[in-house]
């Protein structure tokens, strides 16, 4: 008999309780959303107002007790450009969002067009130029490798492009911001190793022996030693990086290393 009447307990309990949560998801629906997407380009306040209008239309009616950001996050997969930076319910009826724009970085040749990557290697567009479309400048173009990507997703392929743009990236940090010092990188093969050549705006060109190998020390190596370089030496010249097996090798020349 006791153990009938704690099972009864029990059961009202959960009755009461569901009918609490359902009642309460009833009463709190969603009737706004706030989208708070700092962007870095004209072009992506036009794209912010359409992602606006997709979240209020995908959340509409729905309850704030339950909403999550998986809903968001599909709508987003439309908007290469955004990534989702936070997700917050305002009870009782109000969804705040934050979407941040990607700056491009990147423009890596791929047959007749360009694909244009962030920093992270994610492909936010596909053009026939390098052109950035925040100020006009070209991008660092990537040039010798096969690669592939859809709008959105990271880039792949067959060159080593990872390895690529971990030493870019390091550089970037080093420079801060990479954009005002290189122009270009381009893949070589001699056999089994890959080499870079990095052409700097200034002058200097840089060639990476063999990047996936201590690829960070590399980085730092090229940045002290092209930042330890006067004005001058920096029109004209090279600086070669390898490894000897257990560091990394950087050393500049007045000359051009080919």
């Amino acid at each position: 008999m006791k153990k009938k009447t704690i099972v009864t307990v029990i059961l009202t309990l959960v009755v009461v309780l569901s009918a609490t949560v359902l009642g309460v998801a009833n009463v709190f629906r969603v009737d706004g959303v706030v989208l708070n997407a700092p962007v870095v380009s004209e072009a992506a306040k036009g794209e912010a107002e359409a992602l606006q209008k997709e979240l209020e239309e995908c959340y509409a009616g729905a309850s704030t007790l339950f909403a999550g950001e998986e809903a968001a996050l599909e709508v987003l997969e439309k908007y290469p450009y955004f990534r989702l930076t936070a997700f917050e319910r305002k009870f009782p009826n109000l969804l705040v969002i934050e979407a941040t724009e990607d700056a491009e970085v990147y423009a890596v040749e791929s047959g007749n067009e360009y694909l244009i990557l962030s920093a992270s290697g994610t492909v936010l567009g596909k053009r026939a130029t390098p052109t950035n479309r925040a100020d006009g400048a070209e991008n660092v173009v990537i040039r010798g490798v096969n690669v592939s990507g859809e709008l959105g997703e990271k880039i792949g392929g067959t060159d080593g492009i990872e390895a690529i743009l971990a030493l870019t990236n390091e550089l970037d940090a080093a420079f801060g911001g990479i954009r005002s010092n290189l122009l270009s990188v381009e893949v070589e093969r001699h056999g089994t190793v890959h080499q870079l050549t990095l052409q700097m705006r200034e002058g200097v060109t840089v060639y990476v022996i063999k990047p996936s190998d201590f690829t960070r020390s590399k980085a730092e190596k090229i940045a002290n030693v092209y930042l330890s370089l006067s004005d001058r030496e920096r029109l004209t010249g090279s600086i070669v990086a390898t490894d000897d097996g257990s560091e990394a090798i950087v050393s500049y020349s007045s000359k051009d290393f080919e």
